[in-house]
């Protein structure tokens, strides 16, 4: 009998939540999407850096609808202001997801006003353009490839293995983690080279199933074969929760990964390298990173027409 009272009373609007709430209800969505693989370990952490700093600028206990435009401001200013502009956009964009989830999610209320507003696209073109050269030459790479063929025999060392890393990354633009994510169904091999090429890899990208498919140059196939041909012990995954994980294309000696959303071999073995090619702290090959092998493929390769199979 009381029913028809109970749904036609008024609507009990949500008090006022505070920043440490709201941000701890959006980092435990965020964790469950990290198990769900919807969002990378990388992306979930960046977002609990944001939320912490937050956190501490305007004091967890602040009301949300109580931060004021000019405040935002200030906070923007203040944590974020000495950022590159690419690295404060991306921050930017951060905070503006993490606030559209609260709204949307915990009815929350924010007034930014015009503090989360975009770096200008200008402005982040002319940064990237005022940065030194980020691509490797013909003669860093071959530099790179001789010091790892110049360790083999080391038993503390598994130079084929780099060397076949080396060549995939600058061979299709790969990123450490797309390296360490390929499958080892990914490479269709061949015995005879056609054209240059011998060989494709073809998997999506595990980050986003876009469609991925390179072919391999003959020295990355030759370099890729005798890395498969070492012994190594039965995959028997890594990741607890996932026992359905494919074999990584590559492994280590020891059967791991090159690289996991927790660690990563290969950039360790890149330092090490890096630093037997280039003895000389002030060498300018010092300052070569992985991230390298994608941005002269990316800048090199762009123009060039897709590759046909045959």
């Amino acid at each position: 009998a009381r029913w028809p009272t109970i749904v036609a009373a008024p609507q009990i609007q949500p008090a006022s939540q505070t920043i440490a709430d709201l941000f701890a209800a959006f980092l435990t969505d965020s964790e469950a999407r990290h198990a769900a693989r919807e969002r990378s370990l990388k992306q979930h952490r960046q977002y609990g850096y944001v939320c912490r700093a937050l956190d501490k600028h305007f004091g967890g206990a602040s009301r949300a609808n109580r931060i004021s435009p000019m405040a935002w401001t200030d906070a923007i200013t203040t944590l974020y202001g000495t950022l590159s502009p690419v690295s404060r956009q991306n921050t930017i964009v951060m905070i503006r997801t993490i606030i559209k989830w609260c709204e949307t999610t915990r009815d929350a209320t924010f007034t930014t006003g015009s503090a989360l507003r975009s770096v200008p696209t200008r402005t982040r073109r002319r940064h990237k353009r005022m940065q030194p050269g980020k691509m490797f030459t013909p003669d860093q790479i071959m530099k790179l490839i001789e010091t790892c063929r110049s360790i083999h025999g080391n038993p503390h060392a598994d130079p084929v293995t780099t060397e076949a890393a080396l060549w995939l990354m600058i061979n299709g633009g790969l990123r450490q983690s797309d390296l360490g994510q390929l499958s080892a169904g990914a490479y269709a091999a061949s015995d005879t080279a056609e054209h240059g090429v011998r060989g494709w890899i073809d998997e999506p990208r595990a980050k986003t199933e876009a469609y991925r498919r390179f072919p391999l140059w003959p020295e990355t196939a030759d370099a890729l074969d005798a890395a498969l041909a070492l012994k190594r012990p039965a995959w028997a995954g890594v990741e607890k929760d996932d026992p359905d994980q494919p074999e990584p294309l590559l492994r280590s000696l020891a059967g791991t990964p090159l690289y996991t959303e927790t660690s990563s071999l290969m950039v360790n073995r890149f330092k090490s390298l890096r630093k037997r090619a280039w003895p000389d702290p002030e060498s300018p090959g010092r300052a070569c990173t992985l991230g390298w092998f994608r941005h002269t493929h990316i800048t090199l390769a762009s123009p060039a027409p897709p590759p046909q199979p045959g």
